[in-house]
């Protein structure tokens, strides 16, 4: 090829645009083909990445819908706590004041006698000294301390003597049974008497109101 003439000049870049254009050419399909290759492990990775972001957004949900319904739980058990004990309280005032009533009633003389008689199988001594309220001073009296002995030996088989407190009346309804060197005693007054059955009093409330055994 003479390179010194036109001619030749034409020839060789005519040669030489043709190959480049056909590498051009090969570079740009290898580039399609590189760019095309991108764009689907781009479009795989953004879809793996989405659906990784859903599970975890899945499983965040599911725990604050735990969390929700755990918290909802407790809240309702504290709730309902409370209302029971509302009721509880409540129950337990209106037995007072029933009781507190009937301090004036022909029946309460009995009552009052029973809580003595407890008392006295409670406190387990030879001699002991009964004290009440004022209000129901008066119905402590010799007739019924003598009926107390002889239903306590009926019951048990043992003799007890019986005396009302010289000390100053109670303040709360009831009664309170003081051991003869005043060392030990047994508290039958109302309130104590409330606690004592407390466990009772609030499963007969929850089989009625809840219906339920607890």
């Amino acid at each position: 090829m003479d390179l010194k003439s036109d001619k030749g000049k034409e020839k060789l870049l005519t040669g030489i645009t043709t190959h480049a254009k056909t590498e051009a050419e090969k570079i740009l399909l290898a580039s399609k083909k590189y760019i095309d290759e991108r764009k689907e492990t781009i479009a795989i990775q953004i879809s793996n990445i989405r659906k990784k972001a859903e599970e975890k957004a899945k499983v965040q949900i599911e725990s604050i819908e735990k969390n929700i319904k755990a918290t909802i739980s407790i809240e309702k058990k504290r709730i309902e706590l409370q209302i029971r004990n509302k009721i509880f309280v409540s129950v337990q005032n209106r037995i007072q004041e029933i009781l507190n009533k009937m301090i004036g009633s022909d029946g309460y003389r009995k009552i009052l006698s029973d809580w003595i008689v407890e008392a006295v199988i409670g406190l387990n001594v030879k001699e002991a000294f009964v004290n009440t309220s004022r209000e129901e001073l008066h119905l402590i009296d010799t007739d019924m301390l003598n009926r107390v002995e002889e239903e306590v030996l009926a019951l048990t088989g043992k003799k007890i003597k019986l005396s009302k407190s010289a000390d100053d009346p109670l303040l709360v309804q009831g009664i309170v049974l003081y051991s003869e060197n005043g060392k030990t005693a047994f508290n039958n007054q109302v309130p104590i008497r409330i606690q004592r059955y407390k466990s009772e009093i609030r499963k007969l409330i929850y089989k009625k109101l809840f219906k339920q055994e607890e």
